[in-house]
């Protein structure tokens, strides 16, 4: 997390969906989750936490603490949150210069056009931090 202290290698930052009650596993360094590639981690989620005020299209956030840390490689790297002030293009990338901006919300699933609605990380940045640091 930059300044902030060392970066967490065990928590991933994901739009909730529906898997309420269900086991989740996360694959990182996938470019194909159809495929077993040599550059993917499958690590299962430790614990789940949504927003206290999650509701489907507001709060649609939720952090995902891993079973174990996630190796660093080529194929898997850090994210940077944004600063509170940072500001990403309005319906623009998901990354931009290596920091989060925006997770997908909801939208089309199928079809050639991106996704409609991201939610904006640095609006969460009070609730993230508090609750990675109680962990």
């Amino acid at each position: 997390m930059g300044e902030e202290g060392p970066p967490e290698q065990d928590i991933v930052l994901q739009q909730p969906g529906g898997g309420r009650g269900r086991s989740i596993t996360v694959i990182l360094g996938a470019h194909n989750i159809r495929k077993r590639e040599r550059t993917q981690q499958v690590i299962p989620v430790k614990t789940a936490i949504r927003h206290p005020n999650y509701h489907p299209k507001v709060n649609d956030i939720m952090l995902l603490q891993l079973q174990r840390k996630a190796t660093l490689t080529a194929a898997v790297s850090l994210l940077r949150l944004p600063r509170r002030g940072e500001q990403g293009d309005s319906g623009g990338p998901l990354v931009c210069d290596h920091i989060a901006q925006g997770i997908v919300s909801f939208g089309k699933k199928y079809g050639k056009t991106p996704p409609g609605v991201l939610m904006k990380v640095s609006y969460f940045l009070p609730w993230i931090q508090r609750t990675m640091k109680s962990l």
